[in-house]
């Protein structure tokens, strides 16, 4: 790198921060870490199959949006049933392995509109993340 970048790195202080630092550091930035962003639980957990919560109907597919919403959940001991099981990306799919829960989708392309777009013909499904971009609960109201 020929002249001095600084960049600032805002993520939940956890393997995402050490990973960005770690990456951007080797590129031969001044990395700035701000650990701004933290994870506060609800100690929400969406319906269990089977249960008569909501409206009473199991999901075809259950979409996950974030490894640590992955985490949130298979620490409050919840599952997703006989579901098919979406998850944005390879971490967040990885992270589910980990809670013994079987992956059935994962997009080409890890976005909002990648998920939406690998959905396509797939059903009904419950969106399990508040953050998710609207792009999500948007196209799965389509499918």
């Amino acid at each position: 790198m020929s002249r001095a970048v600084r960049v600032a790195v805002f993520r939940p202080d956890d393997d995402r921060m050490a990973d960005a630092v770690a990456l951007l550091e080797s590129l031969g930035t001044v990395v700035v870490p701000d650990p701004m962003l933290a994870v506060d639980p609800t100690g929400n957990v969406p319906r269990e199959a089977g249960s008569d919560a909501g409206d009473g109907v199991d999901p075809d597919v259950v979409v996950l949006t974030s490894k640590t919403g992955v985490e949130l959940l298979a620490e409050a001991g919840w599952s997703p049933g006989d579901a098919a099981l979406a998850c944005i990306g390879p971490k967040t799919a990885a992270k589910a392995r980990e809670a013994g829960w079987n992956v059935d989708l994962v997009p080409e392309e890890y976005s909002s509109s990648g998920l939406v777009a690998a959905l396509e013909g797939e059903g009904g499904s419950e969106t399990l993340s508040d953050a998710a971009a609207d792009v999500i609960t948007d196209g799965v109201a389509t499918l």
